[in-house]
């Protein structure tokens, strides 16, 4: 299976560096923007991409980046929970500053345990995992395309060989399962 993966677009919580975890934070008018172009961008770049499915988080902000590719794409989207966010507990609605103020973490993505509330990081990248492994069962051969979130994205490259950080909003990666 072909899985391209695309990060929600922006929303204001992104634009004001604030932890959404699992709140649920509509797009911009500009995260809108930007989930088109990118929609653009990858079938431009990727002329043999015939898309059977979109899968998405069922948090807002990627629910709605997803429903703009089906609509680009003219493919049906469906909800998949096991893609949503991971949940950073007591971090949602800080932003970086204060986190780094209040408790001196640098990176929350690093957080391994279930410290502060936040789930554990092994727990995500099984979820994650086991959802991917589902998909490739389900659609031997065929392109995917999954709309979710940065620390999601980052589980999926970790997983299946392809290192990548935190993606910005919009963009996507490419991976073989």
């Amino acid at each position: 299976m072909r899985l391209f993966v695309i990060r929600h677009g922006e929303t204001q919580w992104n634009r004001e560096r604030r932890i959404q975890g699992l709140q649920d934070i509509p797009l911009l008018a500009d995260g809108r923007e930007q989930i088109r172009q990118v929609c653009r961008t990858l079938a431009s770049a990727k002329e043999d991409v015939r898309l059977a499915r979109i899968f998405t988080s069922p948090l807002l902000r990627a629910a709605q980046s997803a429903f703009i590719a089906g609509e680009f794409f003219q493919v049906p989207v469906q909800v998949m929970p096991s893609i949503r966010e991971r949940a950073f507990g007591r971090l949602e609605g800080l932003t970086w500053q204060e986190i780094r103020e209040r408790y001196g973490i640098a990176d929350v993505e690093e957080i391994q345990d279930g410290q502060l509330d936040i789930e554990a990081l092994a727990a995500v990248r099984d979820r994650v995992v086991a959802a991917a492994e589902f998909l490739a069962a389900s659609y031997p051969q065929k392109d995917i395309l999954l709309v979710t979130h940065g620390s999601i994205i980052k589980c999926l490259g970790q997983a299946y060989g392809k290192e990548v950080g935190i993606l910005p909003n919009a963009a996507y990666m490419e991976l073989m399962i």
